[in-house]
């Protein structure tokens, strides 16, 4: 028998996929929905050097650094000739931890557009730190089965599940909690989602969470609904996000944010329902 907590978990789950099987207002609006809540990545990569990449990927998505870093490069895969194919190990042998040396190789080569701060806050400045630290992280690893195995004895541990994307959030520099719980979703540990602004608010709005709730009490959240429906953590995160976001990427379209309104319309159907 379901607690009343967990039949609002179940509640809230089957209300948001109606909601936003509605906003699509497609006649294949539930084939559209589905590509969106497995992992694409959702094998063990093969090379350490796609664990790196990813983690790149996954540290310039920090307030502005996607516009300052990302496009201003054509995309972190331009990195690839500098990064010696993003070979961590060779960039940790090669720069150590200059991160001044990396920008001026960066700016050499690929010669970003806009203006590089090379002052010690500049986004560029922390975006070679990340990927140093990133580096230092992953040569501890002999291969990409190594930091399966590793990710994997915390990942498969529900009483260490939550230790994981803390541990990345302190070894590499500028990946936060949030930030490493996007990079291990998006590598297939997908009993993790990432508790960003739309999560947050959507969590609280319903009456989740409290106002300051901890990244890691909103994952908790994101958990138990996910395990009370019977679906990962990623796919009850993609379905929130959707709806706060708007963005339907694999399909070129946005349907605007809706949070608030998917927020006041279970409110009133929360209200009749008591």
């Amino acid at each position: 028998m379901f607690t009343e907590y967990q039949r609002k978990l179940v509640s809230i789950y089957s209300l948001a996929k109606a909601y936003l099987i509605d906003m699509i207002d497609d006649e294949n609006a539930v084939e559209i929905l589905e590509e969106y809540l497995t992992p694409h990545d959702c094998n063990q990569v093969e090379k350490l050097s796609q664990i790196y990449f990813h983690l790149l990927k996954h540290a310039q998505n920090a307030n502005m650094k996607p516009k300052v870093i990302g496009q201003s490069i054509g995309g972190v895969k331009k990195l690839k000739p500098i990064l010696f194919n993003f070979n961590a190990k060779k960039v940790l042998e090669h720069y150590g931890d200059d991160h001044e040396k990396l920008l001026d190789d960066i700016v050499e080569e690929l010669q970003p557009t806009g203006q590089v701060n090379r002052e010690p806050e500049g986004l560029w400045v922390h975006y070679c730190q990340s990927i140093l630290s990133a580096a230092q992280f992953l040569c501890q690893f002999k291969n990409s089965k190594a930091f399966y195995e590793w990710a994997n004895e915390y990942y498969q541990d529900e009483t260490k599940i939550d230790e994981l994307p803390q541990i990345l959030a302190r070894e590499i520099h500028g990946i936060g909690y949030a930030l490493a719980c996007d990079f291990l979703k998006e590598m297939g540990f997908a009993n993790y989602g990432k508790p960003d602004v739309h999560i947050k608010d959507i969590l609280r709005g319903v009456g989740l969470t409290k106002e300051k709730a901890k990244e890691t009490e909103i994952q908790a959240v994101l958990r138990e609904m996910a395990k009370v429906n019977g679906v990962s953590a990623y796919h009850v995160d993609k379905i929130l996000w959707l709806i706060g976001s708007g963005e339907f990427y694999f399909h070129d379209f946005s349907t605007g944010q809706n949070k608030q309104d998917f927020i006041d319309w279970f409110v009133e159907i929360d209200k009749v329902g008591r």
